[in-house]
């Protein structure tokens, strides 16, 4: 009950604070004309601010603040005491590998950063992750890898991983509440999974963040442009929610002898199957950028959800479609991982989302050589 009314307290104050802090956002970026343009790849219509992701850190860590101090002067000091478990490393590292993607977001929001300082900043902060002891040591046989015994393999796969994941998120925001549906189902997850094991520090910090996303959500999708109420929450709010997401999940993998799984590999799947679709998308557009041999920061419109509007959905519908796409990968992987080898699970979702794209690539040419053949006729006419 202890645990439960301080979550309860946290997960109020960030969705109020995140509230109030948005207003004020987009109350200031609309009178200084901080706009995200629309472009060849940007479809959004006018000028909309892109600094909602502002709010969420400062929201969700004073509202831990606040709640750790009232519980420090006014009660029991249970919060703070288990503050002061978590060790110098996690307490210094991960708030500075924060701050560090949190000031770079910002700066790339403002003043469009070359890709190469936002690699960089991502690249430390996992660095820093690491450092703090948030890493998976043992990744039982996924593509021949188990456990990893060298220190110098050990930091740059998980080093490199916690960077795609950052991506992955990062990339997949490019509709209206995409990321944020997609990010929020993946807290409310871990913040179970934290409940689970007793993590309840973890569990209402993660929580809290998802409250922050939920007032974002509402003013990204139906916020009005006229009455100067929408707002996308730009690199700041997409590299610091991925890896408060990496955190999380780095976390629950590295205490694999509280799991509440019988089998290690089983957790494994367990806990990463919520970002199967971000990341298999980032992976697919980064492969196919560098055969094309550009860069694979590369911007344009081959991610699932341009493909899905290239297949005549509105945007509505494409959230729709991909938020249930996200929820089915994980349900399925979360039960077939008990039955399934883990590499013919990964090659099962490989299969799947190749015959995804296969069927939109397919249907988007079809409705270009519609256009093409009415096109024709009319110029024929």
């Amino acid at each position: 009950m202890y645990w439960l009314l301080h979550s309860l307290e946290v997960i109020i104050l960030s969705l109020v604070l995140s509230k109030y802090f948005l207003l004020g956002i987009m109350s200031y970026a609309y009178k200084a004309k901080l706009f995200d343009l629309p472009d060849m790849r940007k479809k959004h219509s006018g000028g909309i601010p892109r600094l909602g992701g502002i709010a969420f850190i400062p929201a969700v860590f004073l509202a831990v603040t606040i709640v750790v101090g009232i519980d420090y002067f006014f009660e029991e000091q249970i919060l703070w005491s288990t503050l002061q478990e978590k060790g110098t490393e996690l307490l210094l590292y991960v708030p500075l590998a924060v701050v560090i993607l949190y000031v770079v977001g910002v700066l790339d929001d403002l003043r469009n950063l070359n890709h190469r300082w936002k690699l960089l900043a991502q690249i430390l902060s996992a660095f820093l992750l690491v450092e703090a002891g948030l890493y998976a040591d043992n990744f039982y046989g996924v593509l021949g890898v188990g456990k990893l015994e060298s220190t110098p393999f050990l930091y740059f796969i998980n080093i490199l991983l916690i960077t795609f994941i950052i991506n992955a998120v990062n990339l997949i925001d490019g509709i209206d509440g995409l990321a944020a549906s997609l990010v929020a189902m993946a807290l409310a997850y871990y913040g179970y999974l934290f409940f689970q094991l007793n993590m309840y520090l973890y569990a209402f910090s993660i929580l809290g963040l998802l409250a922050c996303v939920v007032p974002f959500f509402f003013f990204n999708v139906y916020g009005k442009l006229e009455a100067k109420r929408k707002i996308f929450m730009g690199d700041t709010g997409s590299l610091t929610l991925g890896l408060s997401l990496c955190i999380a999940i780095f976390k629950l993998l590295s205490i694999t002898e509280m799991q509440p799984y019988a089998s290690p590999d089983v957790w494994f799947v367990v806990v990463l199957s919520p970002l199967v679709l971000p990341c298999f998308d980032a992976a697919r557009v980064f492969i196919v950028r560098m055969l094309n041999r550009r860069s694979p920061f590369h911007p344009d419109r081959s991610h699932i959800h341009h493909l899905l509007q290239d297949a005549s959905l509105s945007q509505r519908k494409v959230l729709l479609v991909l938020v249930m796409l996200s929820l089915t990968l994980t349900v399925l992987n979360v039960y077939l991982v008990e039955v399934l080898d883990i590499n013919l699970l990964l090659l099962s979702n490989i299969v799947l989302w190749v015959i995804l794209n296969g069927t939109l690539r397919h249907q988007i040419l079809n409705k270009q050589n519609t256009l093409s053949k009415i096109n024709t006729t009319q110029s024929d006419d």
